[in-house]
């Protein structure tokens, strides 16, 4: 896989808030948020392209109320570490049975995985997460119309919103095609080449990839977490399901 350079997280929300026209600004928002592919929030596609399958008429989402669960020893120490890492110090029991956090929780239909579905929890606290509530009330009133675009609008709105970010990737080994199959040798082997370090233009694949990074960077969240949370292609579908969320909710509940 190429190792990519991203623009800075600052640098992408303040272009995203810049966006004049409010649901094209929410549509990216909202795909920021559940690390998304960008046909998972849309819900219309050219009658010409052939290989998209968007998903995004069956996106939902809903309110829910994160307090934890001190029977869990998984989730009990997570709580216990995230409040150790805001407060500073250890928390008492009282301040970890006092956790209560609102949630929108949406449901994504992953797509390229089979109709599979993914819950994705956002805090509402605006300290936290200054995007969540205008994405939850906009979602919750369009509900399978929330966001009428096809891919090809939205990577032309995407060309345009950040038209002055590009990304490096770094060299690395990719196989070589032949009208659209891959090479091999006469034992099977794949032939290969180095792809050069390159610069491209930020559009709506880099925007899954830097939501990724900031997971990671900066909330804490795990291989594991992050795979459930956006979706990727890992083979961990099967634990795709309802509460799943709860494993780094916390997490999230973070300062911005």
């Amino acid at each position: 896989m190429a190792k990519q350079e991203l623009p800075s997280i600052q640098t992408f929300r303040r272009s995203v808030e810049k966006i004049p026209d409010t649901l094209t600004q929410t549509a990216f928002k909202t795909d920021y948020l559940l690390c998304g592919r960008i046909g998972e929030i849309i819900n219309r596609k050219c009658p010409s392209d052939k290989t998209a399958n968007p998903t995004g008429a069956q996106l939902t989402v809903t309110k829910e109320t994160y307090t934890p669960d001190i029977n869990n020893p998984f989730e009990f120490q997570t709580v216990t570490f995230a409040l150790m890492t805001n407060l500073r110090r250890s928390p008492t029991i009282e301040e970890i049975l006092n956790v209560k956090e609102e949630f929108a929780v949406f449901t994504v239909t992953t797509e390229k995985r089979h109709g599979w579905k993914r819950e994705v929890a956002i805090p509402l606290n605006p300290e936290f997460e200054p995007w969540a509530q205008q994405c939850y009330n906009h979602v919750l009133k369009n509900g399978a119309n929330s966001f009428p675009f096809t891919r090809q609008q939205m990577y032309v709105a995407a060309r345009e919103a950040f038209a002055h970010l590009t990304y490096t990737i770094k060299p690395y080994r990719r196989g070589k095609k032949q009208n659209g199959e891959y090479l091999h040798d006469s034992e099977g082997n794949l032939y290969t080449y180095i792809e050069k370090e390159h610069l491209k233009n930020f559009a709506n694949h880099a925007i899954r990839h830097l939501r990724d990074t900031e997971l990671k960077n900066y909330y804490g969240l795990s291989w594991e977490e992050r795979h459930n949370y956006g979706g990727w292609t890992t083979g961990v579908e099967e634990r795709y399901g309802e509460n799943i969320w709860r494993s780094y909710a916390i997490k999230l509940c973070k300062k911005r």
